[in-house]
């Protein structure tokens, strides 16, 4: 088994060849998994492979482009998706609705791809949650220290705050954001802080109507209706478009951005907001420290420096997915292989099942071996994610299963 970039996250065994979230429509692969519904990730929507990925994830592609998706099956949470000899199950990502982590199960290894992740509750969304691992491929979006976000309900109320002034201004706050994700929220967040009606353009208007069908409140009128035509006409109100639009805004518009962005890069006669989809630096890195993987590789954004935070502040091994070499995967296969070698020592003692087997017992075992304690935890960790050993924390011992 090998993991790799090759226009996106491809994992290959010798029978099956998957990649996560392909950069090109990738034809040549067996099976596709989509993490979510942002642009740089739904290319491969548009050709003949066996694709999977959330609906919500698919219907908002379809809302959004248009395109009709061919060749479709459904990734439901937590439901676990067999492609040969690996086992995927989509987890919530908590990015934007249908958004999703990927934890793959291999014969020897348990890899993570986290595609987009926010590790935070949103109006619209909920928090991802880190996932054990032993390999985890992570997004960088905002990977470096300088991207430390406020608290998401102090940027609720400076938005708030800023509509209130710019309403008193005989303005028409306008935001101009993300069709996905991001309009949605700053609609929830209209909703829930002000009684200001929310007018849409069609794309969000059509983005948005797929969020209701799936549960999430949002009241909203279309551009495009009569009604919206008035509102905005009227001036008491909110509009939201998407970024770098070419609708024509109103001539009193007060205009506003909301992204992570925001805060390094403040835009230009806008107001912008350090709102983000993305976990920020300090999430990315205790995502690390609680999923416990080996090794970290990195993709999409700044992917050289957070791999040097990674090493620094948490001493697990870390580079860029697109550097790998193929020394990692030889020395991943003799890895796998004293993985194997240790399970099968440890097997040769654990014979007895419902007796509890001490953990520090188990582990001088090892040891006896030339094996180091972490090393011989992380033996233990692996039989007891196989359901090989369960652990009895009362008794401080693992049991055969």
């Amino acid at each position: 088994m090998t993991v790799e970039w090759d226009g996106g996250v491809l994992v290959s065994t010798e029978e099956e060849r998957v990649c996560f979230d392909p950069q090109r429509r990738g034809e040549e692969f067996d099976r596709i998994f989509i993490s979510h519904s942002h642009g740089d990730h739904t290319a491969a929507f548009s050709n003949k492979a066996r694709k999977y990925s959330t609906l919500d994830t698919r219907r908002i592609f379809e809302a959004r482009s248009g395109i009709k998706v061919e060749n479709f099956n459904t990734a439901k949470y937590n439901r676990a998706v067999r492609v040969g000899s690996l086992e995927v199950i989509p987890r919530n990502a908590g990015h934007m609705l249908g958004s999703t982590q990927f934890e793959i199960h291999t014969p020897e290894e348990t890899i993570v791809y986290t595609g987009d992740i926010n590790c935070v509750n949103t109006l619209t969304t909920k928090a991802a949650k880190p996932i054990d691992c032993d390999i985890l491929i992570m997004e960088t979006t905002y990977g470096e220290p300088a991207f430390l976000f406020p608290r998401r309900e102090e940027v609720y109320v400076d938005i708030t705050k800023w509509i209130v002034n710019e309403i008193k201004n005989r303005k028409i706050p306008t935001f101009e954001v993300y069709t996905v994700g991001k309009a949605q929220e700053i609609v929830a967040l209209i909703n829930h802080f002000t009684e200001l009606p929310v007018v849409v353009s069609p794309t969000i208007s059509r983005v948005n109507k797929v969020h209701i069908e799936s549960g999430v409140e949002l009241q909203y009128i279309g551009v495009e209706s009569c009604e919206g035509k008035d509102v905005l006409n009227g001036g008491n109100c909110c509009y939201v478009v998407p970024t770098r639009s070419r609708q024509d805004l109103p001539k009193n518009a007060a205009r506003a951005t909301a992204t992570g962005w925001s805060i390094r890069f403040r835009p230009r006669n806008h107001m912008g907001f350090p709102l983000s989809s993305h976990a920020d630096f300090n999430q990315l890195i205790s995502y690390v420290k609680e999923a416990k993987p080996s090794i970290v590789y990195t993709c999409f954004g700044r992917s050289e420096i957070l791999s040097h935070y990674v090493e620094k502040k948490t001493g697990i091994k870390s580079l860029p997915l697109k550097n790998k070499t193929d020394l990692y995967s030889s020395k991943r296969k003799r890895k796998n292989s004293d993985i194997r070698t240790n399970v099968e020592r440890m097997l040769d003692f654990v014979v007895m099942p419902g007796f509890v087997y001490k953990k520090k017992w188990m582990i001088n075992k090892l040891t006896s071996f030339g094996v180091s304690p972490q090393v011989a935890q992380r033996v233990l960790d692996h039989m007891e994610k196989k359901g090989i050993i369960s652990y009895d924390e009362e008794l401080t011992g693992y049991r055969l299963t």
